[in-house]
C-alpha cells in the first residue's frame, strides 16, 4: 500500500526560458563531464545547472534555483496537481510512447510499499542527500512502475492523455516529451485511489530515494519524493542496457 498525492509543481515558464525541450536533461548519472558542460552551455536555464551539482557547487545550484524563481523562469502551480509525462523515443516502426504519472510519493522504508532491486553506494547517496537538503526541492523525478492489476491507473492515464498539453518539446538527445497538468478534483481523487492498494517497483532512482529518506525531516514536503510512475502493462515500459 502506498500513499501518492498531488503536489504544487515547480515548472518552467517558456515565455522566459524559451524552448521547453532545450532545458530538459538526463539524470545526473548518465552524462559525463563533457556532456554536462555542453548541456550547461546550451542555456542558462538548463536543468543540468542544478541536477549535476556536487560538492562545493551545490550552494551555487541552490542560488540558481532561487534566482530562477525570483525572475519568473520557474513558476509554481496554485493548486495541488498530478502531471502526465509522455516520453516519445525510438525511431521509425520502433518508436514508442511511455506514459507516467508524476506525483508525490510518501517516503517509507524499502519493502513497505516501495520495492528496490539494486544496492546503492555511499558516495552518490551523500551527494544526492546534500543536493536535496540544500536546494530544497526534488529536481530529478525517480522512475517506477506499479502492477495496476485492475487497470485503474491505466484508465486514468488514458483520460489524462486527452488534456491540453502544458508543454511539448524535443530534448537535447532528440526524444520528444509532453507534459499535461491534472487538477480536476474528481480525477485527482481517482488517481490517488488507484495507487492506494498497489505496490511501487523502483526502476531508476535508488540513490535518490535513499537520499530522500535521509533528508526526510529537512523541510515541509520532504516526507514525500517526486516520482514518475508507469503501469507495468505499458508496452513502452522497456529497460535499456
Amino acid at each position: 500500500m502506498v500513499n501518492v498525492q498531488p503536489f504544487r509543481g515547480l515548472r518552467y515558464d517558456p515565455d522566459v526560458v524559451g524552448d521547453w525541450g532545450a532545458v530538459l536533461g538526463p539524470p545526473y548519472d548518465i552524462v559525463d563531464a563533457a556532456q554536462t558542460a555542453d548541456l550547461k552551455a546550451s542555456s542558462p536555464y538548463q536543468i543540468a545547472h542544478i541536477e549535476t551539482a556536487a560538492g562545493d557547487d551545490i550552494d551555487a545550484a541552490s542560488q540558481t534555483l532561487r534566482d530562477w524563481r525570483s525572475s519568473g523562469a520557474i513558476v509554481q502551480d496554485d493548486a495541488p496537481s498530478y502531471y502526465l509525462h509522455e516520453h516519445h523515443f525510438g525511431d521509425g516502426p520502433e518508436r514508442q510512447v511511455r506514459r507516467a504519472i508524476f506525483g508525490a510519493v510518501e517516503l517509507t522504508p524499502w519493502g513497505d510499499g516501495v520495492m528496490a532491486h539494486e544496492r546503492t553506494m555511499p558516495g552518490p547517496r551523500a551527494t544526492r542527500t546534500a543536493l536535496r537538503s540544500i536546494v530544497g526541492a526534488d529536481v530529478s523525478p525517480l522512475m517506477a512502475f506499479v502492477p495496476d492489476a485492475d487497470g485503474a491507473l491505466a484508465e486514468m492515464i488514458e483520460i489524462a492523455s486527452q488534456l491540453t498539453a502544458l508543454y511539448e518539446g524535443t530534448d537535447p538527445t532528440g526524444d520528444f516529451h509532453t507534459l499535461r497538468r491534472i487538477d480536476g478534483a474528481n480525477t485527482v481523487m481517482r488517481i490517488s485511489n488507484a495507487f492506494a492498494n498497489d505496490t511501487i517497483y523502483m526502476a531508476d532512482g535508488h540513490h535518490r530515494y535513499e537520499s530522500a529518506l535521509a533528508s526526510i525531516d529537512d523541510r515541509p514536503g520532504s516526507r514525500s519524493v517526486l516520482m514518475g510512475v508507469a503501469c507495468a502493462g505499458d508496452p513502452a515500459l522497456v529497460v535499456g542496457a
